[in-house]
């Protein structure tokens, strides 16, 4: 790409500026969006499903959200941009489990009224959950695992529902210099059971992320980080984790 790009602020109507286009890099793709960046200095970011009511999501949690979110300067249907946020996904730091939890907290503590014009309820049954993570075991020859699922006893339902980011994977938590930067990707937010990020971060941060949960959750975290795994090592994830979330197989 080459020429020049403009960057409208969608708030006022005003041009921040015009830059020349140096370099434009692919910063990722799901299966929902793919990420580019540009100049080093700007993400722009489109939705393979449309952008939905993210934009205005955004807007609401900068003055909520005890850590940084993005800002969109500009979106339309399918894309939105916002400046870079600082830092690298988290790689394994159980020292940011604390801030994350309170973060955590402030979401979950959210009146879901609030929110509910702006996000879906996502409260997928436990048998449904299991059933796809014995399909996705079964599919990655992990017979063993596969029955353990299967015998495993549900935990008991979630009570009640809460608004979260519904996706909070490392990957999605920026650091630098030993804090929290950022959280990224809000594409997924929704009102769900709100053990559902914990087991995320135990996923991806191991038993640290036990201590850091209420009590009254864990079941259900370990739950989902055992069923959420197996779906990410179709698509490439480390194993490890499986010797945390499955101790008993050693």
């Amino acid at each position: 790409m080459s020429g020049e790009a403009r960057t409208r602020h969608s708030a006022s109507g005003q041009y921040c500026g015009v830059h020349e286009l140096f370099s434009v890099e692919l910063l990722g793709e799901g299966l929902d969006n793919v990420a580019y960046e540009v100049n080093g200095m700007l993400v722009v970011r489109c939705s393979k499903r449309g952008m939905g009511n993210e934009v205005e999501l955004l807007k609401l949690l900068k003055d909520i959200s005890p850590l940084p979110v993005p800002e969109p300067i500009y979106a339309d249907e399918r894309c939105m941009a916002y400046p870079k946020l600082p830092g690298t996904p988290l790689n394994g730091d159980t020292r940011l489990l604390d801030t994350l939890a309170d973060f955590l907290a402030t979401l979950h503590a959210m009146n879901t009224e609030d929110v509910e014009d702006l996000v879906e309820i996502d409260h997928q049954p436990l048998t449904e959950w299991r059933d796809e993570a014995v399909t996705y075991a079964e599919q990655l020859g992990y017979h063993e695992l596969a029955e353990q699922l299967k015998n495993q006893a549900l935990p008991e339902p979630a009570t009640e529902l809460v608004f979260s980011h519904n996706d909070l994977g490392a990957e999605h938590v920026l650091t630098q210099d030993g804090e929290i930067t950022g959280i990224i990707d809000w594409t997924d937010a929704a009102i769900c059971d709100p053990a559902y990020d914990y087991g995320l971060l135990y996923r991806d941060l191991g038993p640290a992320a036990l201590d850091a949960c209420p009590g009254v959750l864990v079941e259900r975290v370990e739950f989902y980080a055992r069923c959420t795994i197996f779906e990410d090592l179709v698509h490439g994830r480390d194993a490890t984790a499986l010797g945390w979330l499955f101790p008993e197989s050693g």
